[in-house]
């Protein structure tokens, strides 16, 4: 059980979807109602609600997470659906976009910072391969974020054939191959190292399945087994 603070401890019994990332051994986790993340730190299972240092605003009521170069990344926020938050480095409670004094360490807004690109449509997922790559699939379209988003990140789209299915939709093997399911039009998608070129890698009979999820009720989330050296589907619910 989660010990919390001022009732901090939970998550909306209404929310649909829950996501998290684990960063120097706290979860932070969000369901696109709190306000907040919840904190849950796992040495003692204490619940908190996350709030940010000085100068800065947790963005809110975010409903998707990940981490990227030790940044706390959330998107897909009721008020801007379209942006990508980073908190400062190192430091899941930074989030002053406008430092007095800029640093290369500063928290980060992907809509800030339009000569450098920003994914067009809606976030539907966000999945970090590695320190230097983070994956966006958004409603139509696919990108990739290379770089550190501080120190002039680059966002290419990878393609606007297909978008990419709500939640925990992106996945990696142990060799830096990437999955994908996609949206609206049902199916996976692989690529190389790198997030380039996609792949229609479905067949009929799970084409077909696919096909009968209702996305208004439903998330797909893709798992890599490197033991069995295939890839899990699983709906949720």
């Amino acid at each position: 059980d989660l010990a919390s603070s001022s009732g901090a401890g939970t998550i909306d019994t209404l929310a649909q979807y829950v996501a998290w990332a684990v960063l120097k051994g706290k979860a932070y986790i969000t369901d696109g109602i709190r306000r907040a993340p919840l904190v849950v730190d796992g040495r003692s299972a204490f619940a908190s609600t996350l709030t940010s240092k000085a100068g800065g605003q947790v963005p809110p009521r975010c409903k998707l997470a990940c981490d990227f170069q030790g940044r706390l990344v959330l998107a897909r926020s009721l008020a801007d659906p379209t942006t990508i938050y980073f908190s400062e480095k190192g430091d899941p409670t930074g989030w002053d976009l406008r430092p007095n004094v800029p640093t290369v360490k500063q928290a980060f807004d992907l809509s800030l910072a339009r000569s450098r690109g920003t994914p067009p449509d809606i976030v539907q997922a966000i999945y970090s391969i590695n320190d230097d790559l983070m994956v966006v699939g958004c409603q139509t379209s696919m990108h990739r974020v290379s770089g550190d988003p501080a120190q002039g990140a680059l966002v290419h789209q990878i393609t606007n054939a297909t978008g990419c299915a709500f939640g925990r939709s992106i996945c990696n093997d142990e060799k830096g191959n990437i999955f994908f399911a996609s949206f609206p039009e049902p199916g996976v998608w692989a690529m190389a190292p790198g997030g380039l070129n996609p792949i229609s890698i479905t067949e009929t009979r799970i084409l077909n399945d696919l096909g009968a999820i209702d996305w208004a009720t439903s998330t797909l989330e893709l798992i890599w087994d490197p033991q069995r050296e295939g890839l899990w589907l699983v709906q949720i619910p």
